[in-house]
């Protein structure tokens, strides 16, 4: 395999590509996770690489990292030719973090592309399709910029607090959120049962309302669920209280307190079974960079979890969160 730090010639990424294939017998698919752990361990990245080291490692690789006009609509997009290679090009108006995971994601279809290229059986997927390839980038993304093993032990001590996890590592509130749900599926050892939705408004909007504000990301860990074909009481009902995708934040009581308040909100939600089986905690907590409210992050957590929040909550109610426990 290539040796770290390695200064590596014009379209290396053809020999990454080339090597990771060959060190794995020619294999007809790839686990993003796995590529993403073998990219970092042979370029020597942190487990939460920062920009200075995503663009050293595209160096190495022969892809050269550009920034599109401010006004262009896409956050990245990349190019190849026979001549000059791989381009990354980015929104030059996006923040940081925001660019870091645009740069993942566009990096997983250049090294798809260059697996298309090398000799073996593996067959590339179709980089231009979309509804293909994302979910594939975005995997990738996660965890290259997301360590899973230590993002799962840093977010265990912090009580299961994203947004601290995000402030930490410099990473997006939005990639944390996609990226839990990678670490925490349903048949992995429970986290916390739960779900996570953020509401944001749409991205250029002149004037921003609270009616704007839906879910745009989402995630349910360790077997939470809200699925129509649940056929369990508990379940039908929480179909009711909890949102889904573009959900309207308008809707849920906590969420519209936290926009208002500028505060956080912790309730209970209680009587969603006979036994009290399926009683939540949920937290709505406003993100608000500088003096603008960027979204709300609405949390539900069954109650049998209430320690493994303990750090979460007490950074709650030091930040004075409203109406601790309090029954909706």
């Amino acid at each position: 395999m290539l040796r770290p730090g390695a200064v590596l010639p014009k379209f290396a990424v053809d020999e990454f590509a080339s090597a990771f294939l060959r060190a794995r017998n020619n294999p007809s698919t790839i686990r993003d996770e796995d590529l993403a752990d073998t990219f970092r361990s042979h370029f020597g990245l942190s487990p939460y690489p920062p920009w200075s080291q995503l663009t050293s490692v595209c160096k190495q690789l022969g892809i050269e990292v550009r920034r599109l006009p401010r006004g262009v609509d896409p956050d990245g997009l990349n190019s190849w030719d026979e001549i000059y290679g791989h381009k990354i090009h980015l929104n030059d108006s996006i923040e940081q973090c925001r660019m870091e995971t645009t740069l993942g994601h566009e990096l997983r279809e250049v090294l798809e592309q260059a697996f298309g290229r090398v000799p073996g059986r593996y067959v590339a997927l179709d980089t231009s399709n979309n509804r293909i390839m994302n979910p594939h980038s975005d995997r990738f993304a996660g965890a290259l910029l997301l360590h899973g093993a230590t993002t799962r032990l840093r977010l265990e001590e912090l009580g299961f607090d994203l947004v601290a996890l995000a402030r930490q590592t410099g990473r997006s509130l939005s990639s944390v959120i996609l990226r839990v749900q990678e670490l925490y599926p349903a048949d992995e050892p429970p986290g916390v049962v739960g779900g996570m939705w953020l509401f944001e408004a749409s991205r250029g909007a002149y004037r921003v309302r609270i009616e704007d504000f839906r879910v745009k990301y989402k995630a349910h860990v360790c077997g939470f669920s809200v699925a129509k074909a649940s056929a369990r009481p508990a379940d039908q009902i929480a179909r009711q209280i909890f949102p889904r995708t573009d959900s309207a934040l308008v809707n849920f009581s906590a969420a519209v307190e936290a926009y208002g308040t500028r505060l956080p909100k912790i309730e209970q939600v209680e009587g969603l079974d006979l036994f009290g089986q399926h009683n939540y905690i949920v937290v709505a907590e406003p993100i608000v960079v500088g003096r603008v409210l960027r979204g709300v992050l609405m949390t539900a957590v069954l109650r049998e979890y209430e320690p493994k929040l303990a750090p979460w909550l007490a950074r709650l109610a030091m930040s004075g969160a409203a109406n601790l426990f309090q029954r909706a």
